[in-house]
């Protein structure tokens, strides 16, 4: 039987995680949508994009980016089906299907309230139908989902690699025309709000009294996961700084003076560290969420029950 402080636990890592993934999300769904300084931004990365798409090498660029994220979604989910038909976890399972539906679920219908909700304040050309991408919500869930699949002693392991090819994909998508950086950052936070529900969802069956089939595996070490949560922190504040920094400037005109090139590199690099970021933000909330909801299911060590004196069992004899 779990005790009370797992249970407490996770309740508190789920609602933190969920409650800051639904703030950044929103903030950056309304500043995005709503405000002229942040569809700027999103315009920024692919400023005058359409003299580099008639440069020959440009569409086979973009068809190689797209094969690659495809084949990437499709590794991870095989990788996950094959890690959780292995443990047999059905409580992950569980989980990662709340995640992915709801994650979907919320994607569409901000898409489905942007216009209607920003279009009057919004400049000719921006694109209100995409401002939650799709395929980054399906990625970044298959993304998470290889961090609970494997077992928790790898999971610091998995949710520090996982991040570099997320998130140079991700970025890679900058270059095809229309796409802004909003679409991808809003949905990493959506993604990372449905974990949190999800942990907290789980928290609340447990102390409803379901319980959840043994581990048969040892759990995951704390100190190897709050090294890992904290070089992640470290990492979404630096890549977060860079990103605000060099966006500032461009929106100020004092980026560095390099040329067309040189301004469209600056633009694009700003875009993935901004999306580079929000990955090590919702790889935080994988790790440390699946660690909390996985100590749900481990049993609870039994009392100790002090053994009989002797002395005392002998004089019970005796009196009988």
């Amino acid at each position: 039987m779990t005790t009370p402080t797992a249970t407490r636990a996770a309740l508190a890592t789920g609602a933190v995680i969920a409650v800051g993934g639904a703030v950044l999300a929103y903030l950056t769904w309304w500043y995005a949508l709503r405000t002229h300084r942040g569809q700027l931004i999103d315009m920024m990365a692919y400023e005058d994009l359409a003299t580099m798409l008639r440069e020959p090498r440009w569409p086979a660029i973009e068809s190689v980016v797209d094969t690659t994220r495809i084949l990437a979604l499709a590794g991870m989910l095989i990788v996950v089906a094959l890690a959780l038909a292995h443990r047999r976890a059905w409580q992950t399972v569980a989980q990662l299907v709340v995640i992915t539906v709801g994650a979907m679920s919320t994607a569409f219908v901000m898409n489905a309230l942007a216009p209607p909700m920003f279009q009057g304040h919004s400049v000719p050309v921006y694109m209100f139908s995409e401002s939650v991408d799709l395929t980054t919500v399906l990625f970044i869930c298959a993304g998470a989902a290889v961090v609970y699949a494997v077992q928790p002693p790898a999971r610091p392991v998995a949710a520090l690699l996982i991040v570099v090819p997320i998130s140079i994909l991700t970025a890679a998508q900058l270059t095809s025309y229309g796409q802004g950086v909003s679409p991808h950052v809003t949905a990493y936070l959506v993604v990372t709000m449905w974990i949190g529900l999800a942990a907290v969802a789980t928290a609340l069956m447990r102390r409803a009294g379901h319980t959840f089939p043994p581990i048969s595996h040892r759990p995951g070490s704390r100190a190897a996961t709050m090294s890992v949560a904290v070089a992640l922190a470290f990492m979404t504040v630096t890549a977060a700084v860079a990103a605000v920094t060099l966006i500032g400037q461009w929106l100020d005109g004092e980026l560095p003076s390099l040329g067309y090139r040189g301004d469209q590199a600056f633009a694009l690099l700003a875009g993935a560290l901004a999306i580079g970021a929000t990955s090590c933000v919702a790889s935080i909330a994988a790790l440390v969420s699946s660690n909390a909801t996985e100590r749900l299911a481990e049993p609870s060590e039994p009392a100790l029950v002090p053994p009989a004196d002797p002395a005392d069992a002998g004089q019970s004899v005796g009196q009988a």
